[in-house]
């Protein structure tokens, strides 16, 4: 049970979508239909810089109880925009 929470708290993909207004978050979820977030870039943020991070990155969505991780070992394809839309930081 615990693996199973901690394997659902993964990202696996984010994905902003055309326009810079929404974000999808893609978690390695035991059910498929239940992986995918689409939400506001408004309600992610990152709790540390992307340049700050040692071995993960704490991912925060509003609304949710715990952070989803962000391995370092990931692609990140523009980390210029991701630090512009998800890394800046945003109080709420």
């Amino acid at each position: 049970l615990l693996l199973y929470a901690l394997n659902h708290r993964f990202v696996k993909y984010i994905i902003l979508h055309k326009g810079g207004q929404n974000v999808s978050v893609i978690t390695n979820h035991l059910y498929k239909r239940h992986n995918t977030f689409k939400l506001p870039v408004d309600e992610v943020k990152t709790v540390v810089a992307r340049s700050q991070m040692i071995n993960y990155l704490p991912l925060k969505i509003r609304g949710k109880k715990f952070y989803y991780i962000v391995d370092s070992d990931g692609k990140f394809l523009n980390g210029h925009l991701f630090d512009y839309t998800i890394g800046t930081k945003k109080s709420w």
